[in-house]
């Protein structure tokens, strides 16, 4: 067995234990407002802890009788300021949880942002690229049908014009005679 006590709340003098003898419910209008003014003038840190556990605890006995202490003039306000600590952490999470969510969403469409730029620029190159590729072999055909051209004017036999193009264009043998086989169709 271990020691027990037994407190009944009723036979305790209200000076003398005036914490206890408000934890119970059906406390009065006035002895609630009598407990945010002590709570208020309270300054030691500890103090207002223990304070602060009494207040939930008499909050939770007494809630209807809070609600209508809650529409008196001034008593919110003392309400609002007993709780100023309580309601700022909850501020500072919400305000935090926030701008954690925020700077996520932001780091994720910065990141799409920059892949769906990179992949446009990736494909503009390649367009480029190719567009080129094909602009300058369509320029080095022309290039070369004209030198055939001029090669044929100058009477040069297919041999040596297989050579000529061979060396200036630095084709292979199958390159050059597709290249003359194609200048006898134009």
């Amino acid at each position: 067995m271990f020691p027990t006590q037994i407190i009944v709340g009723n036979e305790l003098e209200r000076k003398e234990h005036k914490w206890l003898k408000l934890l119970t419910c059906g406390l009065e209008k006035q002895e609630i407002r009598e407990l945010l003014t002590n709570i208020g003038t309270l300054s030691k840190t500890h103090e207002k802890e223990y304070a602060d556990a009494v207040l939930e605890a008499v909050t939770r006995a007494n809630w209807q009788t809070i609600e209508e202490l809650r529409g008196e003039e001034g008593m919110c306000q003392a309400l609002l300021e007993l709780m100023e600590p309580e309601i700022n952490k909850i501020v500072d999470s919400a305000v935090k949880s926030t701008r954690d969510f925020m700077v996520s969403e932001m780091e994720a469409a910065v990141k799409s942002t920059r892949d769906s730029m990179a992949s446009e620029m990736e494909a503009a190159v390649k367009s480029t690229r190719d567009s080129m590729a094909s602009e300058m072999e369509e320029k080095n055909k022309e290039s070369i049908l004209r030198a055939i051209k001029s090669y044929e004017e100058f009477k040069f036999d297919p041999v040596m014009m297989q050579k000529l193009l061979m060396k200036t264009y630095e084709l292979s043998s199958g390159e050059a005679d597709y290249y003359l086989s194609l200048s006898k169709k134009t």
